[in-house]
C-alpha cells in the first residue's frame, strides 16, 4: 500500500490527516464493498417458506387423487421449532435423520444451514432478515457545519518533528 511503519514518517508527513484516513479507509475495505455490489437483502417470511415447501413437496395419491402436504408440513413444523426453540433444542427433540431430512428440505425452498442454525427465540410474528448490510460512509458528514481542522500538533511549520522524551 505504500504506507510508512516508522512513526516519525508517519508524524513527518502527517498521515493521520482526515484525508489521508478516509483514503487509507476505502483501500482497505474496497474489496469488501466491491463484493457486496448488487447484492440484496431477503426477507425469510413464514407463508413464503410453506408455500415453498408444499409445492415442492406435494404428493397425490394413486387410489383417491388426493393431494398430500404431510411431508412439507412436517418440515415446516420443524422449521417453526427451529424458530421458536433453536437448533440444538429441536434437533434434540426429534429422531435425528428426521430433523436431517427436514433441514434437507428447507434448504432446497431457500434457506441456507447457517440461518436455520442462527434462528432462536423468535416469536411468531417476527421476520428474519439474514445480515448482508451496505455500507455507504460519507466522510464529510462526521463534523459539525463550521468546524476546523486543527493543525498537526507535532510538526511545525518548517516540517520538523518535535517529539518529547517521556520516561
Amino acid at each position: 500500500i505504500g504506507v510508512p511503519t516508522l512513526l516519525q514518517q508517519i508524524f513527518r508527513h502527517n498521515l493521520f490527516s482526515p484525508q489521508n484516513l478516509q483514503n487509507f479507509w476505502y483501500m482497505a475495505t474496497n474489496d469488501l464493498f466491491n463484493s457486496l455490489k448488487g447484492q440484496t437483502m431477503k426477507i425469510i417470511n413464514d407463508t413464503d417458506i410453506k408455500n415453498a415447501l408444499r409445492a415442492a413437496y406435494q404428493k397425490t395419491s394413486k387410489k383417491t387423487g388426493n393431494v398430500s402436504f404431510a411431508s412439507a408440513d412436517s418440515a415446516f413444523r420443524t422449521y417453526r421449532d427451529i424458530r421458536r426453540d433453536g437448533w440444538l433444542i429441536t434437533r434434540e427433540s426429534m429422531v435425528v435423520r428426521t430433523f436431517d431430512r427436514h433441514v434437507k428440505m428447507l434448504c432446497s425452498c431457500g434457506l441456507s444451514r447457517a440461518a436455520l442454525q442462527n434462528m432462536s427465540g423468535l416469536n411468531d410474528g417476527a421476520q428474519i432478515i439474514p445480515f448482508v448490510r451496505f455500507i455507504q460512509v460519507d466522510f464529510n458528514c462526521q463534523y459539525p457545519d463550521g468546524y476546523i481542522q486543527p493543525a498537526p500538533k507535532y510538526v511545525n511549520e518548517s516540517n520538523k518533528l518535535q517529539l518529547r522524551l517521556v520516561a
